[in-house]
């Protein structure tokens, strides 16, 4: 029915079956139709008819017959006049906040690209295809909180910053289990003689200090830290009570023991027994300013003060001193009766220097644990005041002697602490560990002197020796550097 080569038979088919091909169509032994102007020959293919009835007309394509691929859309669309569309009012996209960079590089890690939610594709193509994008909300934890790549923290040694590198506002207390000791203070001079059978003596004299306890006290402490490497003014406060007791045996017959006590007041007669006591009440208040020098290594957070191996402190400030000291010693006879009363009284106050340090080694991967030591050297110029007075009972009438003195002098106070630290956290620190102090010459002129036996002593050196346990605590930033991991 068709004739090879013919194109008006086709029109006439095309015309009278009310089938419509799309341009291009033609006769396979034609060769291939030029596309619209300007565009190259498209390539034939072979076409298949539809097999659906629904989408065929009444005639079918003859065989042999072939379709182009259709050229681009860009291409037609420019050959196509525009189209006047009425465009609705204009509505702002509801566009999501774009992931921060660290998402964002977690999701380039997953392979591909994906677009910011809610921004608009492009018009000159499809979008290429990727992993479907993530809602940052349910991201997994370990995504949005990694470091990135060569940060000081993946260095693996600490993960928090040090207490001391913490900065805000401090505050703390100590719990502390002191004795007080006096080089050679004494309760009383217990002279001993021993004779001989050939009448030789031999005199020797002993000084009995108190038997002050252990005594349960506090220090209160707190401040400010600022800087990059642990500045701090810290001001602080504590005090210490403490008493002590001492009793006579009673003077033997032969009288070959003797007790001496201050003031002249002695146990020197047979039957004769001495009684002492004292109580002591001392109030410091410090004020420092310190810093701290990090010492790095090439396995802690090089460059940073935070995370050091090592640190070293150092302090400048100042101490202020109030002092309080007194002394009973009482003598009775045989029968229990009062022979003597003699009370001293003595007081010292004073401010002056305080220089200080501190090493501290820090332990664990973490750096939580540390050893710490470290030491203070003071010199408190003040003025010391002593007052005493003997009342003489077993004479009628009684008699009272009494004296004063006053003194300016400079006390050298020594420290030293030892311990170890946990932090918990970044802001809270917990230690334990041992203090020792020595106060010179601060009772040194509370001599014993008697006329009786004559023989003295003195103290000198006042010192505190005892168990302490310390928590303190940081309200403030991790200096900012690894916050998300504070407690």
């Amino acid at each position: 029915m068709y004739r090879s080569g013919s194109r008006s038979g086709l029109l006439a088919l095309l015309a009278g079956g009310g089938l419509f091909f799309p341009l291009g169509w033609t006769m396979a032994n034609d060769g291939p139709t030029a596309g619209p102007t300007g565009t190259a020959p498209a390539a034939a293919v072979s076409v298949r008819p539809p097999d659906d009835a629904q989408n065929r007309g009444p005639s079918s394509p003859p065989p042999g017959f072939t379709r182009p691929i259709d050229p681009p859309i860009s291409a037609v669309a420019a050959q196509v006049p525009p189209v006047q569309t009425p465009v609705p009012p204009a509505q702002t996209p509801r566009v999501a906040p774009a992931p921060s960079v660290r998402k964002a590089n977690h999701l380039q890690a997953q392979g591909g690209s994906s677009p910011v939610e809610g921004a608009i594709p492009s018009a000159s193509g499809p979008t290429p295809a990727g992993p479907p994008m993530q809602n940052p909300a349910v991201m997994p934890a370990q995504a949005q909180m990694s470091e990135p790549a060569g940060g000081p923290c993946d260095l693996g040694v600490c993960k928090i910053d040090s207490y001391f590198y913490t900065n805000g506002w401090f505050f703390g207390a100590d719990y502390m289990y002191l004795r007080p000791t006096f080089e050679t203070y004494t309760a009383a001079l217990e002279r001993t003689t021993v004779v001989a059978p050939n009448g030789d003596s031999t005199i020797t004299d002993t000084a009995i200090p108190f038997g002050a306890d252990y005594e349960s006290t506090f220090r209160l402490f707190g401040g400010y830290r600022w800087g990059t490497c642990g500045e701090s003014i810290t001001f602080s406060w504590w005090r210490i009570n403490s008493d002590g007791l001492f009793a006579s045996n009673p003077v033997p017959q032969d009288l070959s023991v003797i007790y001496a006590g201050p003031f002249d007041n002695n146990a020197d007669a047979p039957g004769e027994r001495l009684f002492s006591s004292f109580d002591m009440n001392l109030n410091v208040w410090d004020i420092d300013y310190s810093k701290r020098i990090p010492i790095c290594t090439a396995t802690s957070c090089k460059g940073d003060c935070w995370c050091p191996d090592w640190d070293v402190m150092w302090s400048v400030g100042a101490r202020i001193v109030d002092f309080e000291r007194s002394q009973n010693s009482q003598t009775i006879n045989a029968q229990g009766a009062s022979q003597a009363l003699v009370v001293v009284n003595s007081t010292f106050s004073g401010a002056g220097p305080r220089l200080g340090g501190e090493v501290r080694r820090y332990l664990g991967e973490t750096h939580r644990w540390s050893l710490y030591g470290k030491g203070y050297q003071s010199l408190v110029l003040g003025e010391y005041h002593k007052d005493r007075s003997r009342t003489s009972v077993a004479t009628q009438p009684q008699t009272t002697s009494a004296e004063e003195q006053d003194f300016t002098r400079i006390v050298p106070i020594s420290e030293l602490e030892v311990g170890v630290s946990r932090q918990i956290g970044c802001r809270t620190l917990f230690t334990a560990g041992y203090q020792f102090q020595a106060w010179w010459q601060i009772t040194g002129f509370e001599a014993v002197q008697t006329e009786t036996c004559g023989c003295s002593g003195g103290s000198s050196i006042m010192s505190f020796d005892g168990l302490f346990v310390r928590l303190e605590r940081t309200w403030g930033g991790c200096n900012n550097r690894r916050c998300d991991t504070c407690q």
